[in-house]
């Protein structure tokens, strides 16, 4: 009896993709906070040695969210595919980016009185291609590219036996054309560049799971370990030492995979622990914190989209704790602000078109009975 009941709990243990998928909101709300960390938190512990270079190292690698959002976004749209055709596909992804992303151009087109040519290259991702990718909210028209050209790769994908060489191939490929043409490929090219591999990974993650092929194994959380240690590691000799083994644009890449992966697989484990202690105090404390993260996972986009209004005014405004929890504060509303408005817009469009279409569906059947 006693051996069924271990047995039992070793089938009822959930792998680590299992594990993300049901914390995969606050963990979104996780990377959603250490970008908006990276972009407007302001450092206040000047005088503390210890502590300053604490924050300036959380801070500066505050951008290695974006990873984990390449790396769920991969793992996330093997799911979504399933659930409809490509133009739904298609349809669910405009409805998530379209309203925040024009809102946040037409405002920054305002502030900065961009001409309307400019306005025009900048939302149509023209400059993102040929100028920088900088030049207005640059994760949209890169992970817009990304859904654009996922279900052409995943068509592929599904007819390739060997799944894993392949994505290592593809990878491969992408690592030694950005270490051959480094001195060619545009700088700034590399921030978006660079993130394809850990989409790709994320790819092949989803495809697993729902193909069963990944079982529990609590000895690959060593791993992750071991992985996030090491990332962590040579995140700080890049960004705080600038120590480099080829180059400053490439040797970002593996630190993003290595802390990405081994995060998003880790802090939902925690989550996990957690939830499940019999200490009140974990138990409750754990709780709060997956609502917050959330909360900010919900509006992720929309938090994003703000940071970038906000970005301006932070140079004019005195560096305190209490600024700090402000300018979240004010973030936050103004992204669930953002949120709700285009929740309901598209509620709106689809109750229009659905009126439309039951009109035109009336108006035909009245004329075939004529």
């Amino acid at each position: 009896m006693g051996n069924n009941t271990k047995e039992l709990i070793k089938i009822d243990k959930l792998n680590e993709v299992e594990q993300l998928n049901k914390y995969r909101v606050p963990l979104m709300g996780f990377a959603a906070l250490w970008i908006l960390i990276f972009h407007a938190w302001l450092p206040v512990f000047d005088g503390y040695v210890l502590l300053f270079k604490i924050e300036k190292y959380v801070k500066i690698i505050g951008y290695y969210g974006v990873d984990i959002f390449f790396l769920l976004s991969g793992i996330g749209l093997t799911y979504s595919i399933k659930k409809g055709n490509t133009w739904k596909f298609y349809y669910k992804r405009i409805k998530r980016i379209l309203v925040p992303f024009l809102i946040t151009a037409i405002a920054l087109k305002i502030y900065n009185n961009w001409s309307s040519i400019e306005f025009i290259k900048r939302v149509t991702f023209y400059s993102f291609y040929t100028e920088s990718i900088y030049r207005l909210l640059w994760f949209v028209p890169a992970i817009a590219t990304l859904y654009i050209v996922f279900p052409i790769y995943y068509k592929l994908f599904k007819k390739i036996s060997r799944k894993t060489l392949f994505t290592v191939t593809i990878v491969a490929i992408i690592s030694i054309i950005l270490i051959l043409f480094r001195n060619l490929i545009r700088s700034d090219l590399y921030g978006f560049i660079n993130r394809i591999p850990i989409f790709l990974i994320g790819i092949l993650l989803g495809w697993k799971e729902q193909n069963k092929e990944i079982t529990y194994n609590k000895n690959r959380y060593k791993i992750y370990i071991f992985m996030l240690f090491v990332g962590l590691v040579l995140s700080y000799y890049i960004k705080i030492d600038y120590w480099y083994f080829l180059d400053y644009r490439f040797d970002l890449f593996l630190p993003n995979m290595l802390v990405a992966i081994s995060l998003s697989f880790l802090l939902p484990q925690l989550f996990e622990i957690a939830i499940n202690s019999k200490k009140k105090f974990i138990n409750k404390t754990n709780k709060m914190i997956i609502f917050v993260l959330s909360f900010i996972g919900t509006m992720s986009l929309e938090i994003y989209c703000v940071q970038e209004l906000i970005v301006g005014f932070l140079n004019k405004i005195p560096k305190s704790i209490i600024t700090n929890f402000i300018i979240i504060v004010v973030t936050l509303i103004i992204g669930s602000s953002l949120y709700i408005i285009n929740k309901y817009f598209w509620i709106l469009i689809e109750k229009v078109s659905s009126k439309i279409i039951n009109n035109k569906k009336k108006e035909r059947n009245k004329n075939d009975k004529i």
